[in-house]
């Protein structure tokens, strides 16, 4: 599989060895396995988590899953808290829609 998805990430020219890469980790598996693969693929990453505070405890161990699977990849690791259901009801929107925008809005930022 890792070969697969190098050959894939040159193939399309995504990016290079030389590039930094913020990797979006929300604690399951696909994030996961994504941010192992382009560790153990040589290429310079770091893990951002958000926490939408919507599940409770189980969002906070996410989170801490992630953190310590950042110390684990030896890799930087950024988190952010959001009170997204009051975020959403101010704003009049739903929850995935201001989640979506809260997180793009926090991965640009970080990415500058």
């Amino acid at each position: 599989m890792i070969k697969e998805l190098e050959s894939y990430i040159q193939t399309n020219g995504l990016f290079t060895k030389e590039d930094r890469i913020l990797v979006a980790c929300s604690g399951g598996v696909d994030s996961a396995v994504l941010a192992k693969s382009l560790k153990e693929l040589g290429y310079s990453i770091a893990l951002a988590h958000c926490n939408y505070k919507l599940r409770g405890k189980a969002s906070d161990l996410d989170q801490e899953f992630v953190e310590v699977f950042a110390m684990k990849l030896n890799v930087p690791f950024y988190t952010i808290n959001f009170d997204t259901q009051n975020i959403a009801k101010v704003e009049k929107k739903g929850i995935q829609e201001t989640a979506r925008k809260l997180r793009y809005d926090w991965f640009e930022e970080i990415a500058n």
